[in-house]
């Protein structure tokens, strides 16, 4: 296994808060459930902080009642992907000095799926959000959604998806998978979706005829945790996600590896809603941009392991949309 740096442990906490939440804030690894794909739940729910607050879609008619009685209230949407707690707790003091800064009352809502918080997106009742790289695809090629900034760890903005599977199997190599059972996260989902069924167009398959079983988990955290288990055979996750984990407790690994190693991919991005006002979209990106020279910044930054937030550019994005125009985008 490669050697890890500190910073890595704590930067990657944003961004697992950023990719997937079925089960969120839970104990991960108990009682799972398996359903075939495309759906499956693979932890127990526990109650969300106070502070977080768990939506569908089909909130937005009192999404509508709560904007038009308070101008003064930012909706931020937590993508669906998280490692739990901890990292939302890191997040939750970027959000309060946000918060802060902007005078405005910051509400942070979570949903289960990329979907939802894409539709949620779609129609202004979330404000800005901090999304999965294939999602952000969706949204912009579609309804033009305002991108705002990434986040930069260890003198980068990318990551990888990594496939692992169970030493057991005897393979290294991703077309070996013919006829195991394996795990997706989100149909939104480029670590964990995309990339995976890319490689399986490549080779003339698809999911449904390549695998023997395969699954959703709706995240990255119960992809990893359905390998060492054993309830699956292998699974496609985010490097970062898989790293945090790694870091923090190596002896689960020692009946996983990787197989497969994806090429570079532009990170998950903030994004903003296109009904935001100019103005306040500026505002916030400048707080993002300027956010590592203060202080009370750099403090919020080091506990995330995060330089510095850049400004995002879509072309960055253009190798994940070439793999969906391939494959066919996912809804």
């Amino acid at each position: 296994m490669p050697g890890f740096q500190k910073k890595v442990f704590f930067g990657v906490g944003l961004l697992l808060s950023i990719t997937v939440i079925v089960g969120i804030f839970l104990p991960f690894y108990e009682n799972y459930q398996l359903q075939q794909y495309p759906k499956v739940n693979l932890t127990s729910k526990d109650q969300n902080p106070s502070e977080f607050q768990e939506i569908t879609s089909q909130d937005t008619k009192e999404f509508n009642k709560e904007r038009d009685n308070d101008s003064h209230l930012l909706r931020v949407g937590l993508g669906a992907i998280t490692a739990g707690r901890e990292s939302l707790y890191y997040y939750k003091e970027l959000l309060d000095h946000l918060e802060d800064q902007l005078g405005m009352e910051v509400k942070i809502h979570q949903t289960r799926t990329h979907s939802e918080m894409n539709e949620l997106i779609r129609h202004g009742n979330i404000d800005i959000a901090f999304i999965c790289s294939y999602s952000y695809i969706q949204l912009q090629d579609s309804h033009g959604v305002p991108l705002l900034v990434v986040p930069e760890i260890n003198g980068t903005t990318t990551y990888r998806s990594v496939i692992l599977a169970r030493k057991e199997l005897n393979i290294d190599a991703f077309n070996q998978l013919e006829n195991k059972t394996f795990a997706f996260t989100d149909p939104l989902s480029n670590a964990g979706k995309l990339y995976p069924a890319y490689l399986l167009k490549q080779q003339g398959q698809s999911p449904q005829d390549f695998f023997e079983h395969s699954y959703f988990t709706y995240s990255h955290n119960n992809s990893v945790d359905s390998v060492i288990e054993g309830v699956v055979d292998a699974a496609a996750v985010d490097s970062l996600v898989y790293d945090y984990l790694y870091t923090k407790d190596p002896a689960r690994f020692e009946n996983v590896e990787i197989i497969h190693t994806s090429p570079a991919f532009e990170i998950s991005p903030v994004v903003a809603s296109p009904k935001l006002k100019t103005s306040l979209k500026e505002d916030i990106k400048n707080f993002f941009l300027e956010l590592h020279e203060t202080s009370n910044g750099q403090y919020i930054l080091e506990q995330l392991g995060i330089e510095q937030f850049e400004p995002a550019q879509d072309s960055s994005y253009d190798s994940i949309r070439d793999m969906a125009e391939v494959v066919g985008y996912d809804k």
